[in-house]
């Protein structure tokens, strides 16, 4: 098979493909053994017909368009792939030569992304501001390490709640002497700090001892920042089972042996830095090559890029962000409602993130074939096979699953991004500095015009997403932890979500209150 590739410009591309007579002759064959087997005459069964008076009706122009449809969508594949082209268009066919005896000539017309010469990477100066860990750093990381092994136990001495304690109680709440519909709570732990609660909450409560009943009143303020709950009085009976207190455990070897691998405090100090240590450091790795993208990305100026690769991106933009609102249980009217926006207005958002991101691929594929940087196989299957444990898959089924919806061409993109970050840094002049301290006429360097439009046009809502999509890998792997012993920091991270919840009884019965009156009024 021969292939001739013409440039018509800097994203069209017309191939020339010349399949061998040889093959073209096979083709023809196997086609007529085909139609002979469905063939039928008057006096013989269907394929019973001979051959010598089928090929009376079953002549080479009835079989073209078998033979060219075996033929051309197989070699067209075969050729893109051999000449490294990725059309983002359908193809406009054009059908040479197609007579059996000679070979079958055909031509397809299609769009691809372009590919620029991308300048300036290579020894490009970039200074990174980078924290640096201190002592302090580790003890706050060993402190919320010991409040998460913390234990609960029983007050023993005799006396009522006290601010910071945590009261093991029911409660029920009631809107003109009528109890609420779900508005109450058996076994709920609270901890006694007024900043966790609705004001009057911990002040009526505390005092009271294990066993004791009390009922009192909280009245939302006018100015509620919840219209439905502000101004409404909703009367709450509390009764106290028990008074615990919270025991954090002393942070010694004892506590590196139970809650670590490690066998001395010193060493979970030493894995703790160099844990922390790692993780700043790929934060400012991140930033770095964010900071290189911004800049490098002022070279893919906007009229470079196909409407196809626009359209295809704003399309992709759309269904994520449709898929992250259903994923938030937000419909796309609540969001433009809230943001005073018409579904036009959005539309036209999406597709400016939608161009943003399209310039983005055009750069990254742009450095990656100067730099001959790719993605085999073998290293979309060692991902693959890493998924398809998560999902109880085999790992060929998830990659037909993949190739079906087209997410293994996406899986491809990421793996290509995170090599070429990876090349980038290798090839910048990067500085680290403490933070604060980088120089103010990095953060003045002169914008192209066109990026400043792009700018200017991406999406509020989108644009730190979009713009921070070429190191989102690299940032989210370098999220702190601040921890040796993983379970006990990722339970770290949501204890600000356990103080939130410890506000239900305010606004969950509040808000029950406020239905109720309504339903009686």
């Amino acid at each position: 098979m021969k292939v001739k590739v013409i440039e018509q410009s800097a994203s069209e591309r017309t191939i020339e493909v010349v399949v061998d007579a040889k093959k073209v002759e096979s083709a023809f064959e196997s086609a007529f053994k085909r139609n002979l087997n469905q063939f039928a005459l008057p006096g013989f069964r269907k394929g019973k017909v001979p051959k010598a008076m089928a090929e009376r009706y079953i002549t080479d122009g009835a079989l073209v368009r078998d033979v060219v449809n075996d033929l051309v969508p197989k070699a067209f594949q075969q050729a893109i792939k051999e000449q490294k082209l990725e059309p983002i268009s359908e193809p406009d066919w054009d059908l040479v030569q197609n007579e059996r005896g000679k070979d079958l000539v055909f031509k397809a017309s299609f769009t691809v992304a372009p590919v620029l010469s991308i300048n300036g990477y290579d020894g490009l100066e970039i200074e990174q501001e980078k924290e640096e860990i201190t002592d302090q750093h580790v003890q706050d990381t060993l402190q919320r390490m010991a409040e998460q092994h913390a234990e609960f136990v029983t007050l023993e001495e005799d006396r009522g709640i006290v601010v910071g304690d945590f009261a093991v109680v029911d409660y029920t709440s009631f809107q003109n002497g009528e109890e609420i519909e779900n508005g109450s709570m058996t076994n709920y732990m609270m901890e006694m700090k007024p900043e966790n609660y609705i004001d009057g909450f911990v002040s009526n409560l505390q005092g009271a001892k294990g066993g004791e009943e009390r009922t009192f009143d909280i009245s939302f303020p006018e100015d509620y920042n919840n219209e439905e709950l502000a101004g409404e009085t909703v009367t709450f009976k509390f009764k106290i089972h028990d008074i615990k207190v919270k025991r954090v455990p002393e942070i010694d070897d004892d506590f590196a042996q139970s809650h670590s691998e490690n066998e001395t405090i010193e060493e979970l100090r030493k894995n703790i830095r160099e844990r922390l240590e790692g993780q700043i450091l790929k934060r400012a790795e991140g930033e770095a090559v964010t900071s290189i993208v911004k800049q490098l990305l002022e070279q893919v100026a906007e009229e470079t890029i196909p409407a196809q690769l626009r359209q295809h991106h704003a399309q992709r933009t759309i269904r994520m962000r449709m898929y992250e609102l259903a994923e938030r249980g937000l419909s796309l009217e609540q969001v433009l409602q809230a943001r005073g926006l018409s579904q036009d207005a959005w539309i036209q958002e999406m597709m400016a993130a939608g161009l943003f991101e399209a310039r983005l691929e055009v750069l990254y594929r742009s450095i990656a074939q100067a730099e001959n940087v790719t993605v085999d196989d073998k290293e979309l299957d060692e991902l693959i096979a890493q998924e398809a444990k998560n999902t109880k898959m085999k790992p060929k089924q998830l990659r037909k699953q993949m190739e079906k919806n087209g997410s293994i061409s996406m899986l491809e993109y990421t793996l290509l991004q995170e090599k070429l970050h990876g090349l980038l840094l290798e090839k910048a002049n990067l500085k680290f500095v403490p933070p604060g301290s980088k120089k103010e006429s990095d953060s003045k360097k002169k914008t192209a015009p066109k990026a400043k439009k792009d700018q200017q046009k991406e999406p509020s809502e989108k644009a730190d997403k979009s713009e921070s999509k070429a190191t989102k890998k690299t940032q989210k792997a370098t999220k702190s932890k601040d921890s040796g012993s993983k379970k006990s920091e990722d339970k770290a991270t949501t204890e600000t979500a356990g103080e939130s919840k410890a506000k239900a009884p305010a606004k969950k019965a509040a808000k029950k209150a406020k239905k109720a009156a309504k339903k009686k009024s």
